[in-house]
């Protein structure tokens, strides 16, 4: 094609569509959706750049509305804010998606919360009317955008961030108001019988319902709560995702553990429910002590690691595709090269899903082996030191207390703190952040230069130290 026409020309082109009155043939209009598949795909292998030119030479104002909403979200993902606006702003009222998306870039505005009323009406009606048929959606299970992307959330994530503990809640207090289609929630659940389960206000209660449905990684984070919450409530019920299960039920044997599909009669017979970002304030508990998670002893001695002098890393490159923002937060491992030239460290792969095949050559392949992440936990705990993005491994890192390197996106969640290489949130953990979005070759060889650096020094027990202050 020749240089500088924009991808709707080079789809007219192909398709001869520019003859015709319309944008495009059918045909073509799935070219253009691939073109747009193709600059998501760009953003999420960590080529920013190339995907913000790509994005820039798109034609909106020739494509249908659909397409246009897909356009101002993929904007927003990279952080074109005022051009994904001006995108926006062109779809009409009542396409799919349009709501939802003014409400991520508005900010804490009238004018957002009143597209956050509309993106959560569409909710409603597109995922059902009760609690428990919400919370046993297929995929990620009571994934919301509208909860997890809009500006309150955002509001509350920089007052975690500081351990404004107050300040998130209020912040919290104030979504739960506006989005009353997440988990049709504020204030109270309506069940499928009809009964209707108040939110939790931190007084006591015989049976509390403490809802962790959306991200595994959430439960590694939020369990650090149970004991606080055991002198304040009679009976915990927890619904978390089905791969944290097996860990959350040995580690808290006292809880009641149910899945979002099957979480009915906990439901029902609760007095009260809570979400797990409102626990630091309600609990009284801040930081509260990460350190939670134990491994399954019998586990831990089918994974032993024979002492052969090497150390011994785990690592993580990618997190969950179900995530809107993984594109963000995940790096494509040819990118992680530098770091397998280390001499003297045996690599271990964590990685599940399907950037599992992308294991190195140099590494130890375990993903056909972790079926939860009892057994995720258990390799963990025979490893030296595992370095993995923003991910549910590193969450059960912090949550186990094990020695944890973080490969931190710029815009990153609050459980990372905001600057330098610590975070209240996971003591454990030595944090490597983006200085600018989408740039991770500096981050790597921070990571390159720390690791040969580890591997140089020893300790009294003859292993290397971890930490800069050790």
């Amino acid at each position: 094609m020749p240089p500088g026409m924009t991808i709707v020309e080079q789809v007219r082109a192909a398709h001869g569509a520019a003859r015709e009155p319309e944008l495009i043939s059918e045909s073509a209009g799935f070219a253009v959706l691939r073109a747009l598949q193709r600059i998501d795909e760009l953003a999420r292998a960590g080529n920013v750049a190339e995907a913000r030119e790509r994005l820039d030479q798109v034609d909106v104002t020739a494509l249908p509305d659909e397409c246009r909403v897909i356009v101002a979200q993929l904007g927003y993902l990279m952080g074109e804010r005022e051009k994904a606006l001006r995108v926006i702003r062109t779809v009409p009222v009542g396409v799919s998606g349009r709501a939802m998306v003014l409400a991520c870039l508005l900010g804490n505005t009238a004018e957002a919360r009143f597209h956050s009323a509309c993106a959560a009406r569409e909710l409603q009606s597109d995922r059902g009317t009760c609690a428990e048929d919400f919370l046993s959606m297929d995929g990620p299970a009571g994934y919301t955008p509208v909860q997890d992307e809009a500006r309150h959330w955002g509001e509350a994530g920089r007052s975690l961030r500081v351990g404004q503990f107050t300040a998130a809640h209020r912040a919290l207090l104030a979504g739960y108001e506006q989005f009353p289609a997440y988990l049709q929630g504020a204030p109270q659940l309506r069940l499928r019988n009809g009964k209707r389960l108040p939110r939790w206000d931190g007084r006591p209660v015989d049976h509390l319902a403490v809802i962790i449905p959306s991200a595994h990684g959430d439960a590694f984070w939020a369990m650090r709560y149970l004991p606080a919450l055991r002198t304040m409530v009679k009976r915990i019920s927890v619904i978390v995702t089905a791969p944290t299960r097996d860990i959350v039920a040995r580690c808290f044997p006292d809880v009641e553990v149910s899945l979002p599909s099957g979480c009915a009669t906990a439901l029902q017979s609760a007095d009260a429910h809570v979400t797990h970002v409102m626990l630091p304030w309600l609990t009284g508990a801040g930081y509260g002590d990460a350190r939670w998670a134990l491994a399954d002893a019998k586990l831990v001695q089918r994974f032993r690691i024979p002492d052969d002098g090497s150390l011994h890393v785990g690592i993580v490159w990618n997190g969950s595709r179900a995530n809107p923002e993984d594109h963000l937060r995940s790096i494509p491992i040819a990118m992680l090269e530098p770091l397998f030239s280390v001499p003297g460290v045996t690599w271990y792969s964590l990685q599940t899903g399907p950037n599992a095949a992308e294991c190195p050559p140099c590494a130890i392949d375990h993903s056909k082996q972790l079926r939860s992440f009892d057994d995720t936990a258990a390799v963990i705990a025979n490893l030296d030191l595992v370095i993995a993005i923003d991910s549910a491994v590193a969450n059960l890192c912090g949550a186990m207390g094990a020695a944890l390197w973080a490969l931190i996106e710029y815009d990153n969640d609050f459980r990372w703190g905001t600057d330098g290489e610590t975070t209240s949130w996971f003591p454990s953990a030595r944090v490597f952040r983006q200085e600018r979005a989408g740039e991770w070759p500096t981050v790597v060889q921070r990571v390159h230069d720390a690791l040969v650096d580890w591997r140089n020094r020893s300790g009294p027990s003859g292993r290397p130290l971890l930490r800069k202050e050790d």
